[in-house]
């Protein structure tokens, strides 16, 4: 199962009309990571459930056990760093074709995707770049909301018999160090 992200680039440049790319650096093998793209066992740790491994010619369902699901045809695997397929969301959307790539490096593996959609307008492919590009700074602001929220503290307006009043400077402070990936940043609210 791939675990360790150290860095995530967004290709926010239209090279193509409807193509996103996403690069992310996997502190794995080559080999750990093609498992955890093709193997059914080992995505499921990770993404989803797929319904049998990922082979040449074959078909397979994603499904993120929410209602939502992708219907994957024409895959082509070519190990170990070449995968590709078309998929459909919910076996009806329109068709996108997805490559992964992955280049070993010095600390891992680089990994690239990339979603290409022909009829995928500049702007719904820009959308698609930035937010991905926010996935994990988004990630980290809510993560700090709730450890802030699990500390007790609150401002005044919404505070509770049993809460810790701050003030809203101090609150906001307190959300901005426990979102910071700078572990030493990270203060008691006072």
């Amino acid at each position: 199962m791939i675990s360790e992200k150290q860095l995530a680039t967004v290709d926010a440049a239209p090279n193509l009309l409807g193509a996103v790319n996403v690069t992310v650096q996997v502190s794995a093998s080559i080999e750990k990571v093609w498992r955890s793209l093709t193997e059914a066992d080992v995505v499921a740790q990770w993404f989803g459930e797929l319904s049998s491994d990922l082979v040449s010619g074959g078909s397979a369902r994603l499904d993120f056990d929410d209602g939502d699901f992708f219907d994957l045809d024409s895959i082509v695997v070519s190990p170990p760093d070449v995968i590709q397929y078309d998929w459909r969301f919910l076996g009806i959307g329109p068709c996108d074709s997805i490559t992964w790539r992955i280049k070993p490096n010095e600390a891992g593996c680089l990994v690239t995707v990339n979603d290409m959609q022909p009829g995928r307008s500049a702007e719904a492919a820009m959308m698609l770049r930035e937010s991905f590009g926010l996935l994990d700074a988004a990630r980290r602001i809510e993560d700090a909301v709730e450890t802030v929220l699990a500390s007790g503290a609150r401002t005044a307006d919404v505070a509770g018999a049993r809460s810790r009043v701050v003030g809203t400077r101090a609150f906001a402070m307190r959300i901005a160090e426990e979102a910071s990936e700078d572990p030493a940043a990270h203060a008691e609210v006072s």
